[in-house]
C-alpha cells in the first residue's frame, strides 16, 4: 500500500486555510511526496472563534477578524415604550365637564314663536333692558327684536315679555339641570364611563 503525506491546502491570496489533502510519494525521488500549489505538509493551529487560520512565510498565524468582516448581529429591536395608562377620571374631573357644558349651553341659543334667539350674556343684558324700556314707555312701539337673520315683531309689553321669560326661561331650565347632574355625581361609581353632556341633556328634557 503506497503511504500518503497529510496536507493542508491554503488561499493562494489570502493565505487562509481551506481543508486537508493528502500527496502520494514521487515516483522520481524516494522519500518526497508531490505537494501542489499553494499547500504545505505543516498542519495549521487549532480553529479559534474570531480568528482565521493564514498560512505566511512558510507557517501558520492566527489572525483575528477584523470586525466589518465578521458575521452582523442581527440588532433586536428595542421593546416598545408601554402605553401610559389612561389619566384616572375623578368626581372633579366631572364637576369640570359639567361646568363647561352648562357654561357652553348658557352661551348658545333657545327658540321662541319659531325663531331662534341667543341666551348669551349680551341677550340676556339686551332684553332686561329692553323690557324695562318698554315698560317705562321710553321705548316706543312696535318695533323689531333682531335674532340673526331673523327678527320678532315685539308690538306690546307682553311680546316683550314672552322674549324676556323665553331667554331666562332656558337659563332657569339650565341651572335646575345642572343642579340635578351635579347632585348625581358623588354616587357615581365608574366616573371614567360617565357621560355628563349625556347627563345633562337627558336633565334639561326633564325639567
Amino acid at each position: 500500500m503506497t503511504d500518503t503525506l497529510p496536507i493542508y491546502h491554503y488561499h493562494p491570496y489570502t493565505g487562509e486555510y481551506m481543508g486537508q489533502g493528502e500527496a502520494d510519494p514521487s515516483p522520481m525521488e524516494p522519500g518526497e511526496y508531490l505537494i501542489p500549489a499553494h499547500a504545505t505538509p505543516i498542519a495549521p493551529p487549532e480553529p479559534q472563534a474570531g480568528f482565521r487560520r493564514i498560512f505566511r512565510a512558510g507557517a501558520w498565524a492566527l489572525v483575528e477578524i477584523e470586525p466589518a468582516d465578521r458575521e452582523p448581529m442581527h440588532e433586536t429591536e428595542p421593546d416598545p415604550e408601554p402605553e401610559a395608562p389612561p389619566a384616572e377620571v375623578t368626581h372633579d374631573d366631572l364637576r369640570a365637564d359639567l361646568s363647561r357644558v352648562h357654561d357652553s349651553y348658557c352661551n348658545g341659543t333657545t327658540s321662541h314663536r319659531g325663531v331662534v334667539i341667543a341666551i348669551d350674556v349680551e341677550a340676556r343684558i339686551n332684553a332686561q333692558g329692553t323690557l324695562d324700556a318698554v315698560k317705562r314707555g321710553v321705548k316706543k312701539l312696535p318695533f323689531q327684536w333682531f335674532a340673526g337673520n331673523e327678527s320678532i315683531s315685539v308690538e306690546s309689553v307682553d311680546d316683550m315679555q314672552g322674549i324676556f321669560d323665553a331667554i331666562f326661561g332656558a337659563l332657569d331650565c339650565a341651572y335646575d339641570a345642572k343642579s340635578v347632574v351635579l347632585a348625581k355625581i358623588p354616587g357615581i361609581q365608574a366616573p371614567e364611563d360617565y357621560s355628563v353632556e349625556t347627563a345633562y341633556n337627558v336633565a334639561l328634557s326633564n325639567v
